[in-house]
């Protein structure tokens, strides 16, 4: 029996993949163009060497009009202590180089995209296979008009808190 992953280790699969961000941010255009999106847009900023990206997408809504959805993706930040390397085959290692950890990062934006590409076509299969519906799957990532999502405007309204309490009277059975 496999043990299951810790946290920290539920990023494994994808931690050496060679597919380039240009092909999975592709492979996410095609994925959503083939289930009828209305469109995409991908955005990136780099903030102090955070990388982010926004992936916005619109989906017809089962009654009619279209809902917007934005994922916000984010690559972990790296710790060049975290990195450290091996010198020869001695237990001693030193800081990784810049180059070192140029490649480390490169590495964090292939994994992210891949990760991204298939979070996203498993939403859609799980969506195929009647688990959810679309806007089930969805609705954390759907896109408020204030620019907020819905699991954002949770958050900050202290909405998660109340469901999690039990305070919210349309949330809860009534007699």
């Amino acid at each position: 029996m496999r043990a299951i992953r810790s946290a920290g280790d539920t990023l494994d699969a994808y931690r050496t993949t060679s597919v380039s961000v240009q092909q999975s941010q592709s492979d996410v255009r095609d994925l959503l163009r083939a289930r009828k999106a209305t469109g995409m847009q991908i955005s990136e900023s780099w903030l102090e060497e955070d990388a982010v990206a926004d992936v916005r997408f619109g989906m017809p809504g089962e009654a009619g009009g279209f809902y917007a959805y934005r994922i916000r993706v984010r690559v972990p930040k790296l710790d060049p202590e975290a990195h450290r390397v091996r010198i020869n085959q001695t237990r001693a290692t030193r800081l990784p180089t810049a180059a070192e950890l140029s490649s480390k990062r490169a590495q964090g934006e292939r994994q992210i995209w891949r990760l991204v590409f298939w979070w996203l076509k498993a939403q859609f299969e799980a969506a195929d296979a009647g688990l959810v519906s679309l806007e089930e799957a969805f609705l954390p990532w759907m896109e408020l008009p204030d620019g907020r999502t819905t699991y954002e405007a949770m958050v900050q309204t202290g909405g998660l808190a109340k469901i999690a309490s039990g305070t919210v009277p349309q949330l809860t059975s009534g007699s």
